[in-house]
């Protein structure tokens, strides 16, 4: 899965990787109006050449926190390249190197997502969503039936605490629209297993009578158990075997170089 930090740098709009010059601005640490003013001079020097600008760059609006609207673009890999050939010293060339290695990573991301298991993992997650949200549906009716006033909200609240258990969301960390797109194979292989858990258990509680919170806190509780014992593991393995590997190619260029 795309880690958090490649997120904060770079995203995805269809096939194309971008970053912003907000966000180019905030981690260089320069100010907007001068990320945007080198973005306009080399727009006017692509379009001389006639090359293609929405290759490089392409414009946006942002909304600060008081509500006004000011100018902005997108920068995908190519554009990116361009503006960071200002930027000077070893801080900036460890920037440059997050935002090489978030482009990479989403680079990646999208060669899977063109593979056909990922296609067809895609679409087992996209059928077991359906079943959910039907089994949801059901929920939220069986919930106001007993009183509450804010059952609607099971959707939102499942889905999140089933990210979270998963280990793909920090606590408070907002998702976005197109989240499981951002997801590789096997995180879509355990998406559908977890989704299939909470819908099990929301039927069973139902069929049982039980309290509806209780209901919800059952299906959850079966999820996060689920990630305990086979998420959180199954990511600690893969971890200290990648560890293995970047120490056994470390030793191979140690002792190439002696």
């Amino acid at each position: 899965m795309i880690n958090k930090e490649v997120k904060e740098l770079v995203s995805l709009r269809g096939e194309t990787a971008f970053t912003t010059s907000m966000i180019i601005a905030e981690k260089f640490e320069k100010e907007h109006f001068n990320v945007l003013r080198d973005i306009d001079k080399y727009i006017k020097d692509l379009s001389l050449q006639n090359l293609m600008v929405n290759s490089y760059f392409r414009e946006i609006s942002f909304i600060n926190p008081r509500g006004r609207e000011y100018r902005g673009f997108e920068v995908t890999e190519m554009g990116f390249a361009l503006v960071a050939l200002s930027f000077r010293g070893s801080k900036a060339f460890e920037f440059k190197l997050d935002f090489i290695r978030a482009f990479k990573a989403m680079q990646d991301l999208l060669l899977e997502r063109a593979a056909a298991d990922w296609q067809r993992a895609r679409l087992q997650i996209k059928g077991a969503r359906r079943h959910l949200t039907d089994v949801i549906q059901d929920l939220v009716e069986y919930a106001t039936n007993q009183g509450s006033t804010n059952a609607k909200h099971y959707y939102t609240l499942i889905t999140r605490e089933t990210y979270k258990a998963l280990k793909f969301i920090e606590k408070n960390e907002k998702v976005g629209t197109g989240f499981r797109d951002t997801l590789n194979r096997m995180d879509l292989a355990y998406l559908i297993a977890a989704e299939t858990i909470c819908e099990q258990w929301i039927i069973v509680g139902m069929q049982e009578g039980y309290h509806y919170k209780d209901i919800y806190r059952l299906a959850m509780d079966k999820v996060i158990e689920y990630g305990e014992h086979v998420i959180i593991p199954a990511k600690e393995a893969r971890r200290l075997t990648q560890g293995k590997s970047e120490t056994k190619k470390k030793g191979i260029t140690e002792g190439g170089k002696a």
